[in-house]
């Protein structure tokens, strides 16, 4: 079946579009264009004065009627997929931009689709998206840092950095300099991994996270002093897990800190490993049994020290080095 599209044009109130004067556009369309004589693109382009006035909700108003006079307005689905997300509406959104990207398989549709995913938690999806808006448009760096956060939470280091830092340069926040060292860290490179978790430019993070790792790369290059005052830092805002505890106990140790500390130390590592059986877990438990000892406070069943194992014969940091 044929399917007629009505054409209608108006030179001037293309020009007022195209030019960006949009309140004027809007008043020329009220006075001049009857809505029965508009057709798919004049609705299209009224979304978007709408949109550039900040009328989102007349904006995806014109942008759907363009849609259902022409179901293969690209500008129109587009313009429907982006005001949807403004709207956070990400389910619509995505329907929008998939049909937008069917007509044409832009980054710019790939973006929205891309968005509507990550606020939908779908992933899969969304890397898929961005990655094609990464490479089609590198100036992009919003989808660089959602695509860098992506692979971060993938556990692909590698890939995350360059991202990550390029969203960092443009807009400093100290979770992306977080991850940016912790990603460093895991991808063996710790002195850049210390410069972006020390804090890059002097600014200090203020995440006990960010402690947390130094202290953890302080464990590895045995520098235990430092270990000390960074897991101090980190575990006072009770934000460590068990390795954190063990290698903050096996530092204590080293630095002849005092025995309730340390006592302390093993203490809150055992009960973090709970029912495990890791060799750091019966570190810890040999640890404190030490101590209780030394002090004759053992529970009445006292933890078995370990014959092999003794504090200090660690294994294993807390980020698995």
């Amino acid at each position: 079946m044929r399917v007629c599209v009505r054409v209608f044009s108006d030179d001037t109130f293309d020009k007022l579009i195209d030019s960006k004067s949009f309140s004027e556009a809007l008043n020329y369309a009220d006075a001049k264009i009857p809505a029965p004589s508009r057709d798919s693109k004049t609705w299209t382009k009224l979304g978007r004065a709408n949109e550039g006035q900040g009328l989102v909700e007349k904006a995806l108003a014109c942008y759907m009627v363009a849609a259902r006079m022409d179901a293969k307005n690209y500008e129109a689905l587009i313009g429907t997929a982006r005001i949807y997300n403004k709207l956070n509406q990400p389910a619509n959104a995505a329907t929008a931009a998939k049909k937008a990207l069917e007509l044409k398989n832009t980054s710019e549709a790939s973006w929205e689709f891309a968005r509507a995913c990550i606020t939908l938690n779908k992933s899969v999806e969304a890397k898929k998206a961005l990655e094609k808006v990464v490479e089609a448009d590198p100036e992009n760096v919003a989808a660089q840092k959602e695509l860098g956060l992506i692979y971060y939470n993938e556990k692909a280091y590698d890939k995350s950095i360059d991202l990550l830092k390029t969203a960092y340069a443009k807009q400093p926040d100290e979770s992306i300099a977080f991850r940016i060292g912790k990603a460093y860290d895991e991808a063996g490179s710790v002195d850049s991994a210390l410069a972006y978790l020390k804090g890059p430019n002097g600014r200090r993070l203020s995440m006990p996270e960010a402690s947390l790792e130094l202290g953890g790369i302080y464990f590895k290059l045995q520098k235990c002093d430092a270990a000390v005052g960074e897991y101090d830092k980190g575990l006072s805002k009770n934000a460590g897990d068990a390795m954190d505890y063990y290698q903050w106990a096996v530092c204590l140790e080293k630095t002849n800190a005092g025995t309730d500390r340390i006592t302390r130390a093993y203490q809150a590592a055992v009960d973090k490993f709970g029912a495990s059986k890791s060799k750091e877990a019966l570190l810890s438990k040999a640890g404190l049994g030490q101590r209780l000892l030394e002090k004759k406070e053992l529970p009445e069943r006292p933890y078995p020290v370990p014959g092999r194992l003794c504090p200090g014969q660690h294994g294993k940091t807390r980020s698995g080095h």
